[in-house]
């Protein structure tokens, strides 16, 4: 998911990996940035990372069985999810599924079946039952802001799992199944902790230690119901995992029955969800007033919106002859939209530094050295084009800058773009200000909104 790699800081971002077993290593990651103190790390569980968001289910109690029962009465319904190529079956990418319907409807993560819509033809995809058993499965429905995906096995008639909407308690027990790694099926126990902290979409808090190749696999309630599906876990943490909650995946296989999708119209559906999902982050960040921070002259952002995690750091460079603070802040979903590439993110930095004695044309040359740092084009050509780049000095709240911002166009995903804009004040020889604000996967005008907001965000108090 080198999303974020673009006119950006790739160095700076670390990308979480999906649960997906694939060979890919990070495709679904949730855009971990690191900027001084500010570091999110959040893989999906696909072949590379699991990641669970926790959904509808039953309160579990003292009456239900421990885990070996839950794997027994759950075996003949749970799967591997491979995608292979179409031309030599080679194994790209793995993770888990499990019946919903009585119709061969199996559900799994956006994540692990995405290579297969977003890059037709190359890839095909089968189901492996708890017995070795094979069996080809197509994509039905999907809900690419949830990251969630239902399939369909033509000949699979077995007794679906119960789908529950309402959630468990915290403290209750819960169980989650999947092939990790492709070393086997296995059923791990975990604790539901309540809806994440921070989480636009309302992902579970699930303790359990779900691992990479369980993506898209049931957590379940004592009693064998379904609460939620593996999704993502922390990965510089331990025992932090998410689930998507159930009564998402009912809504999509509402859908899904009355549905005979074509390739387009598939991608035309995840193309919603990640518009949709830029969307929520936009309205979010747009719809609350942030929390600012003097650094300096600088009257800065700190913190916006109900889900961006904020950091700051300070250095002392007194060999080069100026002093560096920064407050960093990241709002993402991480929905997968093609090989190394994810969207609906946004990062925002502010870096003030501080003259410890330059003279102005050397202070000048270290705020241009810190506005042209870290760029890359980087990407996958078959996603994303080139950036293009335009410059302008721009009058903030007190002061003059010159504002650079480069955007660059999704080639499957119409009206999509990354956009990088970067800034740096020309006013003082005494301080300075450089700024980045990162959009991954937004569209032209919540581009050009966010823009306006991070650059009148800022103010001068003297």
């Amino acid at each position: 998911m080198n999303t974020s790699s673009g006119v950006c800081c790739r160095d700076n971002l670390l990308i979480s990996a999906e649960l997906k077993q694939s060979m890919p290593l990070t495709p679904l990651a949730s855009f971990p940035f690191r900027r001084g103190a500010l570091l999110v790390v959040i893989a999906l569980l696909g072949g590379n990372i699991s990641v669970a968001a926790p959904a509808h289910s039953v309160r579990a109690n003292g009456k239900s069985g421990g885990a070996s029962k839950v794997f027994e009465d759950a075996r003949s319904r749970i799967y591997q999810i491979r995608t292979l190529t179409s031309d030599g079956d080679a194994e790209n990418s793995t993770g888990s599924g499990f019946l919903v319907g009585k119709d061969g409807l199996i559900a799994t993560n956006w994540h692990v079946v995405s290579d297969n819509i977003l890059d037709p033809g190359r890839y095909r995809l089968e189901a492996i039952r708890t017995d070795g058993s094979h069996l080809p499965v197509s994509v039905v429905a999907i809900d690419s802001m949830n990251d969630l995906a239902l399939l369909k096995a033509a000949d699979e008639t077995g007794l679906p799992f119960t789908i529950y909407q309402s959630p468990l308690v915290k403290g209750d027990k819960g169980f989650s199944l999947g092939n990790p790694s492709g070393i086997g099926f296995t059923v791990v126990e975990g604790t539901y902790n309540g809806v994440a902290a921070k989480s636009l979409r309302g992902n579970y808090h699930f303790t359990a230690a779900i691992n990479a190749g369980m993506s898209g696999g049931p957590a379940l309630a004592g009693n064998g119901d379904v609460f939620g599906i593996n999704v993502a876990r922390r990965t510089d943490s331990n025992l932090i995992s998410f689930l998507v909650p159930a009564n998402k995946l009912a809504a999509l296989m509402d859908r899904a029955r009355s549905a005979n999708p074509t390739p387009e119209a598939l991608l035309g559906e995840a193309r919603q969800g990640m518009i949709d999902g830029q969307e929520m982050i936009a309205a979010d960040i747009l719809g609350s007033s942030p929390r600012m921070q003097k650094i300096a002259p600088f009257l800065l952002p700190a913190e916006y919106g109900t889900a961006s995690r904020c950091g700051g750091a300070s250095s002392k460079e007194d060999e080069d002859g100026y002093t560096l603070e920064s407050v960093s802040c990241l709002a993402e979903l991480s929905i997968t939209a093609g090989r190394k590439h994810s969207v609906s993110m946004m990062w925002s930095e502010y870096r003030v530094v501080r003259n410890l004695g330059l003279d102005a044309f050397r202070f000048a040359s270290r705020l241009s050295d810190q506005f042209t740092s870290d760029t890359d084009d980087g990407g996958e050509r078959k996603v994303v084009g080139r950036y293009v780049c335009r410059n302008s000095l721009v009058q903030l709240k007190g002061g003059t800058a010159r504002v650079a911002i480069c955007k660059r166009p999704y080639k499957q995903l119409d009206g999509l773009v990354d956009a990088h804009l970067r800034l740096v004040t020309l006013d003082s020889s005494e301080v300075g200000l450089v700024g980045n604000l990162v959009l991954i996967g937004f569209t032209e005008n919540n581009v050009k909104r966010l823009a306006r907001w991070y650059l009148e965000s800022i103010e001068w108090k003297h």
